[in-house]
């Protein structure tokens, strides 16, 4: 549903959690990893908003980039899902650490580095207590458009049982052990009572859509790569609106 961003604002004053995915969402799809930063503007709102909301930041990235972009949020949900800190406390997938599948992902990693040094890329390595559970493998900044030979590892990393999160128009593709997703993280902590309901979850791609699914109110964000994308959101939302959304909201929540 498209509406005004006053209307937006009425609908959020009620809600308890604000999640926000992190590229594509908060911050620029179209730069490069290291540019990949949270519009000054809307960071000062995110802070101050933490004050009325318990406020989750969800991705594929790693805790220590997302915690180092957003260091105020409460709670991070890392890894796709597979890695959650919230305060003190850790919540990690059990099938990510004990998985049979490692060996598997090595071979296709394997695969990873040999197309990213044919064509200069990023790989990013996904950690957890030394064990490794996925992988990115990032174009951005290098090529215009994916890798002939992305496909390729695609297919095979399916074909070996492993998770592959890949997102139309990205320069990017992460693939995992454990088939979890943010809206597991997500369950676990409603479950765990440590946010509550109403839930709002801002996301751009078809990565969110679990998440959307089971939040009380959806949010898509639109840029100028998924402008034809449509992920069943409740809500639509230019990303170049966003920041006037959370500065809105939070002069109406301060005046509460």
């Amino acid at each position: 549903m498209r509406g005004s961003i006053k209307r937006l604002v009425d609908a959020l004053i009620t809600a308890k959690t604000l999640v926000f995915d992190l590229d594509g969402t908060l911050t620029p799809i179209d730069v490069s990893r290291d540019q990949s930063r949270v519009p000054r503007d809307a960071l000062e709102a995110l802070n101050r908003l933490r004050e009325f909301y318990k406020l989750g930041i969800a991705s594929a990235k790693s805790c220590r980039f997302l915690e180092e972009r957003i260091p105020f949020a409460h709670f991070f949900i890392c890894y796709n899902g597979l890695l959650t800190l919230y305060n003190d406390m850790v919540l990690m997938s059990r099938e990510a650490l004990f998985s049979s599948k490692r060996e598997r992902l090595k071979v296709v990693l394997k695969e990873a580095y040999n197309l990213a040094k044919k064509y200069e890329l990023y790989v990013e390595i996904k950690e957890l207590e030394g064990v490794v559970v996925g992988f990115c493998l990032d174009w951005r900044g290098k090529l215009e458009e994916p890798p002939k030979e992305l496909q390729n590892l695609v297919d095979f990393a399916r074909s070996m049982n492993l998770r592959v999160v890949d997102y139309s128009g990205r320069p990017f593709i992460d693939v995992f052990l454990a088939d979890v997703d943010k809206a597991w993280a997500l369950t676990k902590l409603i479950e765990l009572k440590l946010v509550e309901r109403p839930l709002i979850y801002f996301g751009d791609s078809e990565n969110d859509v679990p998440a959307f699914n089971i939040a009380d109110l959806s949010i898509q964000v639109l840029h100028g790569e998924n402008k034809w994308l449509d992920l069943g959101a409740d809500y639509v939302i230019e990303q170049k609106d966003l920041t006037q959304l959370l500065r809105l909201l939070l002069e109406r929540k301060s005046q509460i």
